[in-house]
């Protein structure tokens, strides 16, 4: 199954499961198929952008959590041919007495699945503390890891972007688009959102 612009478990498990019902209920397969073919995934949920200097985004900022980054960090694995897989993940939050146990097992994930992990966040720098091959560097919020990350992405690298709503991956999706009109396909561009520090 390919649903165009989106990649990874999330995106294409349903689209399978649609298809099947489809063809339960008769639908010919090739008229099922192509009623996902206008399909675009909602802004911020494994959404593919072109980057800078010929890099690939995976913008899966909408929301985050240990499950959720599970998958997606499978999603970044997926692309075996990439120069560099960059994980940039935020703090996941609302995880109570779990935080800091949740940070170290993602961040051992991480560090295995990626070159570089870009913590962003305060508890998201417990990534460091996790074993695993790649190199961690921590910002503090979106605005420095995003002036940080134009500097050194570079053709080839797939960029998996993701954390809980609050820490405002979305800042650094937009920071490395190749096209800045593309800003419009990206979650919290509203008004009200912009307005927020």
């Amino acid at each position: 199954v390919v649903v165009a612009g989106s990649v990874g478990s999330t995106q294409i498990l349903p689209a399978a499961a649609a298809l099947a019902v489809a063809v339960a209920f008769g639908i010919p397969l090739t008229e099922a198929r192509g009623a996902l073919e206008g399909y675009e995934p909602p802004p911020g949920r494994g959404c593919l952008l072109a980057g800078k200097n010929g890099s690939l985004i995976i913008d899966d900022c909408y929301n985050s959590s240990p499950v959720a980054v599970e998958h997606a960090l499978a999603t970044l694995k997926s692309f075996p041919h990439a120069t560099r897989r960059i994980a940039v993940l935020g703090d996941m939050l609302e995880l109570g007495r779990y935080s800091v146990a949740e940070h170290e097992r993602i961040g051992a994930l991480a560090r295995s699945s990626a070159d570089l992990v870009v913590a962003v966040g305060i508890r998201a720098r417990a990534f460091a503390n996790a074993e695993g091959r790649a190199e961690v560097v921590s910002f503090d919020n979106s605005r420095a890891a995003a002036k940080a990350l134009v500097d050194i992405v570079s053709e080839g690298d797939v960029i998996l972007v993701k954390g809980s709503q609050s820490i405002r991956t979305e800042r650094i999706v937009k920071a490395l688009l190749a096209d800045s009109a593309d800003a419009v396909r990206l979650v919290r561009q509203e008004r009200p959102w912009r307005a927020r520090a």
